[in-house]
């Protein structure tokens, strides 16, 4: 038995291909829909197109050209290869069904508590039961907060950058992403991301006071504010511990 901890992409993905081969695959999702709470701007690079197509189903849209903003100068990059802008609710879904497609059991609202080598500690969120359940390996796709790391040892010394987002009622170039640097985003940068005509996604991320940042930030913009988003964005580690024993880690905590 491989059991999964987390439904987005990558743990969805992985668990795709095992139950395809054969195996005995089980997910474990913490929330009670796959896909939310939404805490990514959602673009993805041609390089998916080695795994899978995009669909109308989860496409919004694509981009052919880039912005690159200082506060001294501005210039407009024509994109060689498109980017496609997804609805990540919808994408994570669409990968999560095929892993359910082919076999992986999926148990929705449960949360990892702990893994001694051989049995997890899940909390059924619906009734608060604590199940112990056997598993011949376990796979963090927990995020990089990621609570199957920290619970053998091998979370390590991580950076974390904080991101905050909103989905923005404005005026758009619908095939030009945005994105700023500067002082007033120190060590990472903002982005404007359209949707379509006239949604966009409006955020950035920083160490500290990413609030205080954002306010900042969003007020450059003029709009109504539909959504506001926010989560965690690992800082790339090349010495990140991946694995230990019959766990392992996979998604966005190894790279970012």
């Amino acid at each position: 038995m491989i059991s999964i901890i987390g439904a987005g992409p990558s743990g969805s993905y992985l668990a795709f291909l095992l139950a395809k081969a054969g195996y005995d695959v089980r997910i474990f999702e913490d929330h009670k829909c796959v896909g939310t709470p939404i805490q990514c701007t959602g673009i993805l690079t041609e390089s998916f197109l080695e795994i899978a197509e995009p669909k109308k189903e989860f496409l919004v849209n694509t981009i052919s050209r880039i912005s690159v903003n200082s506060q001294n100068a501005s210039v407009i990059l024509e994109m060689k290869r498109k980017d496609f802008i997804v609805n990540r609710t919808l994408f994570d879904s669409y990968f999560c069904n095929r892993a359910v497609d082919e076999g992986a059991k999926l148990f929705l609202n449960h949360r990892f508590l702990g893994f001694n080598g051989k049995n997890m500690r899940i909390k059924d969120n619906e009734d608060n039961k604590i199940k112990n359940l056997e598993t011949d390996i376990l796979v963090g796709a927990d995020g990089p907060l990621s609570s199957v790391a920290k619970s053998v040892g091998i979370y390590g010394k991580r950076k974390i950058l904080i991101g905050m987002q909103a989905v923005l009622k404005t005026k758009t170039e619908r095939d030009k992403f945005d994105t700023f640097f500067g002082s007033q985003i120190p060590k990472f940068f903002g982005w404007f991301v359209p949707e379509s005509e006239d949604i966009a996604r409006v955020g950035l991320a920083t160490e500290v006071n990413t609030k205080i940042y954002f306010d900042s930030f969003i007020r450059r913009f003029e709009g109504k504010v539909l959504e506001v988003q926010a989560g965690p964005i690992p800082v790339y580690e090349p010495n990140i511990r991946i694995q230990k024993d019959n766990v392992y880690l996979v998604g966005r905590q190894i790279v970012s």
